[in-house]
């Protein structure tokens, strides 16, 4: 399941579907309702930092590269609130390192 930046998503399973929302709520409702018991993934910081601020983040899996871009936007710039998360599992390997969150309410 991939979110796009203005709201909507596509399913990659056989049961293919798309849908254009104008609001983040609903949207994320629809994906979490095709995914049934898979994984609604949010990619890309606006849609990511609009569902933390609502609440409707469970988990947040990230990948760090070794690199230092120095220009572009922060994934969590401008979120606006403090949000505590317990760290679930963490695999580092030479290249990269992965990191899984639960988001606490």
């Amino acid at each position: 399941m991939r979110f796009g930046d203005h709201g909507s998503y596509q399913s990659d399973h056989a049961r293919t579907s798309q849908q254009f929302v104008d609001d983040i709520n609903e949207a994320v409702r629809l994906a979490t309702q095709a995914a049934g018991d898979g994984w609604v993934s949010l990619l890309g910081g606006t849609i990511s930092r609009q569902c933390l601020r609502l609440g409707l983040v469970d988990e947040l899996h990230l990948d760090v590269a070794p690199v230092l871009l120095g220009d572009g936007i922060s994934l969590f710039a401008g979120l606006g609130r403090h949000i505590e998360l317990e760290r679930l599992d963490t695999s580092a390997f030479a290249s990269e390192a992965h990191l899984r969150y639960r988001v606490l309410r």
